[in-house]
């Protein structure tokens, strides 16, 4: 840190309820997800109630992070209009260039007529795990 120099020991992979994914824009630093750290250091997979917190953790973001939505009962051909233009974006290369200059990564927008139903079933917790982050969060703030 007296240097000015920080190397992070791992990163967040995405993880959407179901499986990890290794982002692409971390391929090729040599950082490890924190799931591949975690088994180096420590010579076992992750596991038990804090572990599944994080991932419930992890779910929730990767579905609000780039969330895009519209008002109930919005015209059908607006949310085609929007649905074409957002997938329209994973191939347009002045988008990937502008992201690339602005934050060093190009956002990909999943786009999916089932969406809907498969973000609310990934936000839904069970009511163990919603009583212990809850109960996880008093006491860190004691």
């Amino acid at each position: 840190m007296k240097s000015g120099k920080v190397i992070p020991l791992w990163y967040d992979a995405l993880y959407d309820g179901r499986i990890f994914v290794s982002d692409a824009a971390m391929a090729h630093t040599g950082i490890a997800p924190f799931p591949a750290f975690y088994e180096k250091a420590k010579g076992t997979r992750p596991s038990g109630p804090l572990w599944e917190a994080y991932k419930v953790a992890l779910t929730i973001n990767a579905q609000i992070q780039r969330l895009v939505v519209m008002p109930p009962g919005s015209p059908p051909a607006a949310v085609a209009a929007l649905r074409k233009a957002l997938a329209g974006l994973s191939d347009d290369k002045d988008y990937a260039a502008d992201a690339m200059k602005a934050i060093q990564f190009v956002p990909h927008y999943t786009v999916d007529p089932n969406l809907d139903s498969e973000v609310r079933e990934r936000l839904t917790l069970a009511p163990s795990m919603r009583e212990f982050i809850l109960s996880y969060m008093k006491k860190a703030g004691k």
